[in-house]
């Protein structure tokens, strides 16, 4: 659970600035966790993609539903770091604020 869950009402009586550095950071590291999990999956996509010119038919509606399979996730996983991205944004304003 982030700090900005907690924030309710005034939020610079509650929050210390080393409070919003640690946020921060952990916000970016799992920005940066993510953008590299969608990197993978995206890869994992392409591959499929390319086997199913050599495949049969069978093979071809099988490798369609992985790759839709990884689609959802890849949005998933896309919205997940839209809010981080917010997140993100907030504390910098936070941060800024408390300067």
């Amino acid at each position: 659970m982030s700090i900005i869950d907690n924030i309710k009402g005034n939020p610079f009586e509650k929050l210390k600035r080393d409070e919003i550095t640690t946020e921060k950071i952990r916000l970016e590291r799992d920005e940066k966790l993510k953008v590299g999990e969608v990197e993978r999956l995206s890869a994992e996509k392409k591959d499929l993609f390319d086997k199913g010119f050599q495949s049969s038919e069978g093979e071809k509606r099988a490798l369609a539903r992985k790759i839709q399979q990884l689609d959802q996730k890849i949005k998933l996983d896309n919205i997940t770091l839209k809010k981080i991205s917010d997140d993100i944004r907030v504390v910098d304003n936070l941060a800024f604020i408390q300067d």
